[in-house]
């Protein structure tokens, strides 16, 4: 196959772990740049990410999945809501207003959304994510939160997130 074309390979969803971002440099032809991202389902584009573009390159941190992107206001909170110093872990969460590209509701059930992502943390969507922002803004996402009790099912950082929008679903 003609690779000629090829600059990056973006890794989409959950942070990419760096043996994998290590071996995806080996095998790539050279100049090839694996690209991590960390979407969410809720979030309907990257909220962190190693961009590239006609910026240059911003650096890679190998376990980071890199820097919010525009339109998202992403901060470390505590338990109690405040905001927490950078590299410290906390729950990811997003300031509203959202942006464009977010979840707006669930169908049909608009108290289980804000009951499972507006009520946690007041003038915050609650992502569900563990993780932490360094001091250079690059954020550190460890796993997804257990909210068996939320409109998310989520076991652990390597099975997918499933969205419930109905009581067939669980």
């Amino acid at each position: 196959s003609d690779l000629s074309s090829l600059r990056n390979v973006f890794v989409a969803g959950e942070r990419c772990d760096p043996a994998t971002l290590k071996w995806l440099e080996d095998v790539l032809p050279d100049g090839v740049r694996p690209r991590d991202q960390w979407w969410s389902t809720e979030s309907g584009s990257a909220i962190a990410a190693n961009p590239a573009g006609p910026h240059g390159d911003l650096g890679i941190k190998y376990g980071s999945c890199g820097l919010p992107m525009p339109g998202h206001d992403l901060r470390v909170l505590g338990e109690d809501g405040a905001e927490l110093a950078p590299g410290k872990v906390g729950t990811l969460a997003l300031k509203l207003p959202l942006a464009p590209s977010c979840l707006a509701g669930l169908y049909n059930n608009e108290e289980r959304f804000k009951s499972s992502y507006l009520e946690d943390y007041a003038g915050f969507l609650n992502t569900n994510d563990s993780g932490s922002i360094d001091e250079d803004g690059y954020v550190w996402d460890f796993n997804r939160k257990h909210r068996r009790d939320k409109a998310l099912e989520i076991i652990d950082d390597k099975k997918p997130l499933f969205l419930m929008l109905s009581p067939e679903c669980t």
